[in-house]
């Protein structure tokens, strides 16, 4: 009985073989929710600080870095995971435009 060959069906690219970008993407989705969440029930910040503690998370490690997964993702050929972060990356860096004064929201 002949073997198959083997194909590589993960990565279209080889300079990512071995590169899985959905660690990065989940662990910046839990860590921005969590410290977001605690902020809005006024548990680790009281809530009458400044909301900027949370908005620079929000922005950079919950919004870009959220994207930058979603990219890594797509390259990757994983469609599901390219979706889910880069919608998730769109709406912390919406919520965290929201939040600024220079962007002149009214919340």
């Amino acid at each position: 009985m002949k073997s198959l060959p083997k194909t590589d069906t993960h990565s279209s690219n080889p300079a990512f073989q071995g590169l899985n970008a959905t660690p990065l993407g989940l662990c910046a989705f839990a860590l921005t929710t969590f410290v977001a969440s605690m902020y809005l029930c006024g548990i680790s910040v009281p809530v009458d600080a400044s909301i900027g503690v949370v908005m620079g998370l929000a922005l950079f490690y919950g919004g870009a870095t959220q994207l930058l997964a979603g990219f890594l993702s797509f390259r990757e050929g994983n469609t599901f995971g390219a979706l889910a972060f880069c919608s998730y990356g769109g709406f912390w860096l919406s919520f965290g435009a929201i939040h600024i004064a220079a962007f002149n929201f009214r919340v």
